[in-house]
């Protein structure tokens, strides 16, 4: 409601409104997009030179 308010003395509350809106959706797909590509790199490197989540063999 505050980014879309067309009513008298909104105009200045309508920046901070869309500006919520966009960090919201920016927030949104970093955590579901790129951290798990991101998690997912470092977890496949560290696959190469030793198990992740194997005890080392004696």
């Amino acid at each position: 409601p505050l980014a879309l308010d067309q009513g008298i003395g909104s105009e200045p509350r309508v920046g901070i409104g869309i500006s919520s809106v966009g960090g919201i959706a920016v927030s949104a797909a970093l955590t579901l997009l790129v951290l798990p590509i991101v998690y997912d790199f470092f977890t496949r490197k560290r696959k190469g030179g030793e198990k992740a989540h194997e005890a080392p063999e004696k």
